[in-house]
């Protein structure tokens, strides 16, 4: 899809980054026969999960880890040309708690924090 705007838009990617443009060849048989909903869902396959983001699904360990490889269909590039993103993949561990999270991200085991509180913050 192509959208022209009558003058530049800093916010345009914006615009339409809520509709989920979805398979029609794998989802329309389910959507048909009302299962919709039960196709993708946490024991699927992640090789059957089809996305259009920068990343795709890689591997899900429920409780443990989601892993995310970088989508070799992605369609934006960086100015000189080069597909997008740089990562090759990115890791989510599932921590049980906040301090438990500061500990890995202290001991060099994480890179990124989520949530920190106001306590762990120094």
């Amino acid at each position: 899809m192509v959208f022209e705007l009558s003058q530049p838009y800093a916010a345009a990617e914006r615009l339409f980054d809520s509709f989920a443009i979805l398979p029609k060849h794998i989802l329309e048989k389910p959507y048909q026969e009302g299962r919709l909903a039960q196709v993708w869902g946490v024991s699927s396959p992640a090789t059957e999960i089809v996305g259009l983001g920068p990343f795709r699904l890689k591997e899900y360990v429920p409780g443990e880890r989601m892993v995310l490889e970088r989508n070799p269909y992605y369609w934006k590039v960086d100015r000189k040309g080069e597909r997008l993103p740089y990562l090759d993949e990115l890791i989510f561990l599932f921590v049980p708690s906040d301090d438990a999270q500061i500990i890995r991200f202290q001991a060099g085991d994480t890179d990124v924090l989520s949530r920190i509180s106001a306590e762990n913050y120094s």
